[in-house]
């Protein structure tokens, strides 16, 4: 409760440095990355996009009070077009030569090498000069490892780091984890803003033990480990992968759901690759068309039982979502099973 009250307080705190008027672009740029980075923009939705609405009405001042800012501008066009902002990569003309290619005073700007490198992950197809300095930011941010001295090894191991998986790529709340300790050793680094996010860290946390408690009670309930002993048991990697794509609290009702639907695929697929004969797939395939439990006697015994728990777990899958959403899911759950 307390921690609840500390963390209330500081959302607050945040929320108003989002807000902040007088702050200039470029702070509030690094403060909405590292926001989003420590795994709490989804608290600051409405303030971000307020902040990010503003900057992209202004965006060709902002360009010429930031054009020899190469980190800067990146940042700005990493930021609005991961939004869903209009940019255009017209963008890092700027910073180009009369040939067309990249300068090459950026070659040992590292801070703005990684700050391009970065932004050239939400290309999308066609965009050539974002290729380009994907290209171009590679070859000198792999050049800077090879010739930096340990004076740089804070640097070193973000460039690394991002080399090896860029941010756009990376499962957020696992860079979340390892991200707080790294902002916990910045210069610049905001108080406040780190305790919230250690304090929503742990309480996020706390929410995905108790649906695991939840999601490994139901699997070992419903047997199916026992009963078909051929098939790989992968609650945990079915949960962890939701994980990765809906981490936010609020949606405890879908990672459960999409936990129990992915176990079942796991376990449904293993019964058509590993164990179930041609003529009982075809049968099994029948009886999920028809999806009517009264008529799956001509199944094998560890077929009915397989389809008797998909089915009520369906049903109940779709319970859930009808008393949230009003609508029912079970559509969705019996296509991920295998049948329309």
């Amino acid at each position: 409760e307390r921690d609840t009250k500390r963390s209330d307080e500081l959302k607050e705190e945040v929320g108003r440095m989002i807000d902040e008027e007088t702050m200039v672009v470029d702070d509030k740029l690094e403060l909405i990355d590292a926001i989003q980075q420590l795994g709490i923009g989804y608290h600051f939705e409405k303030e971000i996009k307020h902040a990010l609405d503003s900057m992209f009405s202004k965006l060709d001042d902002l360009r010429m009070e930031t054009k020899d800012n190469a980190y800067i501008i990146a940042l700005l066009f990493r930021l609005l077009r991961g939004h869903g902002f209009i940019v255009s990569q017209d963008i890092f003309d700027q910073f180009k030569d009369e040939k067309g290619s990249f300068k090459s005073n950026l070659s040992n700007q590292i801070k703005s090498l990684l700050s391009l490198y970065e932004a050239s992950y939400l290309a999308v197809e066609g965009e050539d000069t974002l290729n380009e300095a994907r290209d171009f930011t590679i070859r000198h941010l792999n050049n800077f490892l090879l010739d930096s001295s340990d004076d740089n090894c804070k640097l070193r191991d973000y460039v690394a780091r991002a080399l090896e998986q860029p941010l756009h790529w990376r499962m957020e709340r696992l860079h979340t984890r390892w991200f707080i300790d790294e902002y916990e050793k910045e210069e610049e680094m905001r108080p406040h803003l780190l305790e919230f996010a250690k304090l929503d860290f742990n309480a996020v946390q706390n929410t995905y033990k108790r649906e695991l408690k939840e999601v490994s009670r139901w699997w070992f309930n419903l047997g199916l480990w026992e009963k078909l002993p051929f098939s790989r048991d992968r609650l945990m990697e079915n949960y962890l992968f939701t994980v990765g794509w809906a981490f936010e609290p609020k949606l405890s009702t879908l990672r459960l759901a999409h936990t129990k639907a992915n176990s079942f695929v796991t376990a449904i697929d293993d019964v058509y690759d590993v164990y179930g004969s041609l003529g009982e797939l075809q049968l099994f395939t029948e009886a999920v068309d028809r999806w009517n439990a009264l008529d799956i006697e001509q199944l094998p015994e560890y077929m009915r039982i397989c389809f008797l728990a998909l089915f009520n777990a369906t049903n109940d899958i779709a319970y859930e979502v009808m008393k949230e959403k009003g609508q029912s899911g079970r559509g969705g759950v019996r296509r991920e099973g295998g049948a329309e």
